[in-house]
């Protein structure tokens, strides 16, 4: 073989190399193009996610707030259930005596 044919045959190889890196390139930017629009539809997700944890903890701290009015008001009613039966006991005995 001679050295222009071998040059030939090197400079062959290098544009088919050239070509190959060039569609593999093409193709990594179509994926890169993909990747973007992913992350741009996981932020939008992301932003409802945040959304829905604010509603959460809003929820969470209503539940706590009504939990907390919920015991005061079982507090009160227990009161007014031992008065109500000392009121009871009071007239029972009052009654007996007359």
């Amino acid at each position: 073989m001679d050295n222009e044919k071998f040059q030939e045959l090197v400079l062959k190889h290098l544009e088919d190399n050239a070509k190959r890196l060039g569609e593999i390139s093409e193709k990594l930017a179509e994926h890169d193009r993909r990747f973007d629009s992913y992350d741009k539809r996981f932020d939008g997700y992301d932003k409802r996610f945040d959304g829905y944890d604010r509603r959460f903890d809003s929820l969470e701290a209503l539940g706590k707030q009504h939990h907390e009015e919920l015991e005061k008001i079982a507090s009160q009613v227990e009161k007014l259930i031992q008065n109500e039966d000392e009121i009871t006991d009071f007239l029972l005995k009052r009654r007996r005596r007359m």
